[in-house]
């Protein structure tokens, strides 16, 4: 799953965590714009997008026992990667908008 690789390439080049895929639990989600908390990502970063976003999530629980969450918002029609989103531990360290609609 090209979203998993991408998940251990960015926790293994911007963090130094490498990872082996099989650690990985992973989860796809539709969400509707209005039910993502903007915590996670700010209404104006998802003011472009279409009303929804198929989200493939992916949780890694490091040595320490602190939780890496990865999300690529893919575009419903497409699948284009729109957003890409890492959180370590609940705080949000990685965030990259992709497709401008």
């Amino acid at each position: 799953m090209e979203e998993i690789d991408w998940f251990v390439h960015m926790l293994k080049s911007l963090y130094q965590k490498s990872v082996d895929r099989e650690d990985i639990g992973y989860e796809g989600i539709e969400l509707y714009l209005d039910e993502i908390d903007e915590a996670l990502i700010p209404a104006d970063v998802l003011e472009p997008l279409p009303e929804f976003l198929l989200f493939e999530t992916m949780l890694y629980v490091d040595e320490e026992g602190k939780d890496w969450l990865g999300a690529i918002a893919l575009h419903p029609e497409t699948n284009e990667w729109c957003l890409q989103v890492i959180l370590h531990h609940g705080k949000t360290v990685y965030r990259k908008r992709l497709k401008e609609e």
